[in-house]
């Protein structure tokens, strides 16, 4: 999917509430059909959907309107904001630094669960396509547990109960596991995971706190093949560098508020 396209259209569905696909190619100057492909993509995404006219218009009666996904990644947005805004730049330079790519994940409490409100890529012809907007579950991975880690115990231990209720032997390793890891994300603030986080991938996690938004990660992704292990240790200290100064970004902003 062009992304520069898909903004766009994004952009013009949301502005005007509902679109159909001829008034969209219209506004846009596009063949419908050099549209069809992006549309279909971002219907596939649930960042749009298609609704449907009672009475035929001279367009139709299909329209397009704004998805489900879209809605939650705006409430994400407005929930952890100024998150996105403050931890762009350090993020876009641990992407340029490393040339890997960055994400931040904040926790929602209305999904409970995390989920993607930005990524940073970089210039490397093979990387990973991220997505603002997914939804990742707090069990799954290390993106999860940094943020699992900082959340109230109760909060933490009600979220594990809910999406590890099964009675199953691989559902209690996974608790027994998280409890074990929970304590040291605590302390250490950062967690090397080798194809737990992506297949084939190191991803290196961090987690950001502060009394004004929801516990959130940034995340690096290293493709395995390109993965230095003599580097770890620098990489770990980039990532943790640029979590502490996205916090610190963070409180100084909040120190500047009346």
């Amino acid at each position: 999917m062009t992304l520069e396209l898909g903004f766009r259209i994004l952009c013009t569905v949301a502005a005007q509430g509902s679109v159909t696909s001829a008034q969209l190619a219209d506004g846009l100057a596009i063949a419908e059909a050099d549209l069809a492909f992006v549309v279909d993509e971002l219907l596939n995404c649930g960042l749009l959907m298609r609704t449907h006219d009672a009475e035929p218009t001279a367009f139709g009666t299909t329209r397009l309107s704004t998805g489900p996904r879209l809605h939650t990644l705006g409430t994400v947005l407005r929930q952890s904001f100024p998150l996105p805004t403050v931890a762009w730049a350090q993020m876009r330079a641990l992407a340029d630094t490393t040339r890997e790519t960055v994400t931040l994940n904040s926790y929602v409490p209305a999904l409970g669960a995390a989920m993607c409100v930005a990524v940073a890529s970089c210039d490397n012809s093979f990387q990973y396509g991220f997505e603002a907007g997914e939804v990742i579950p707090l069990h799954a991975d290390a993106r999860g547990w940094a943020i699992l880690a900082h959340l109230p115990d109760a909060v933490a231990g009600a979220l594990m109960k809910r999406e590890l209720e099964t009675g199953t032997e691989a559902a209690a390793a996974a608790r027994k596991q998280i409890q074990a890891e929970l304590p040291r994300l605590r302390q250490d603030a950062i967690h090397v995971s080798r194809g737990q986080v992506t297949p084939g991938a190191v991803s290196i996690v961090a987690p950001i706190v502060g009394q004004d938004f929801y516990p959130s990660s940034i995340v690096l992704t290293v493709p395995d093949f390109r993965f230095d292990d003599s580097a770890a240790h620098d990489l770990n200290g980039l990532v943790r560098g640029h979590a502490r100064r996205i916090h610190e970004a963070l409180q100084d902003l909040r120190s500047d508020w009346p």
